[in-house]
């Protein structure tokens, strides 16, 4: 499919890694949550080569508790380059994708598909924190907001 002016349409996977990533190739997330999903990378990482495996990503993402069908389709579309592998970009993409999956989970029957526009516009919101519930590993500790300024009381 091309654009309307002639320019090879990208594929929806690929614009939904490039809406999980900010630029120069960083992800979009807070530093307490990119370093947890570099320590659950780590985790997945089995055989230690820098790429999570059709196998490590079974054994990693079945965590979620989300079917087989969704998990299924979640690495169709986070295996941008189709290499049997993910990078950590496409790994990063895939826990938002299964977070959006879980967050929309009542909704669909069981083994439903995602739909893939509005998981599109959740990985596009920067608001959306993108950060899936995955059995026995401990969720990111998420910076705490100063509180605001207190107002000076001036005296008379």
């Amino acid at each position: 499919a091309r654009t309307t002016d002639g320019r090879p349409r990208p594929r929806l996977a690929e614009s939904m890694a490039s809406a999980t990533m900010g630029g120069g190739g960083a992800v979009a997330q807070g530093p307490s949550v990119l370093g947890t999903f570099k320590e659950w990378f780590s985790l997945a990482d089995q055989q230690r080569t820098g790429m999570i495996t059709g196998q490590d990503a079974v054994q990693f993402f079945t965590r979620s508790g989300l079917h087989k069908t969704v998990l299924a389709q979640v690495w169709e579309f986070a295996d941008v380059q189709k290499r049997g592998c993910l990078s950590f970009e496409e790994f990063v993409t895939a826990l938002r994708l299964i977070a959006f999956a879980q967050m929309t989970a009542n909704g669909r029957p069981e083994g439903g598909l995602v739909d893939l526009q509005q998981a599109r516009m959740a990985l596009a919101n920067p608001a959306f924190p993108g950060v899936p519930f995955l059995q026995g590993l401990p969720p990111p500790q998420m910076q705490p907001q100063p509180p605001p300024p207190q107002q000076q009381q001036q005296q008379p």
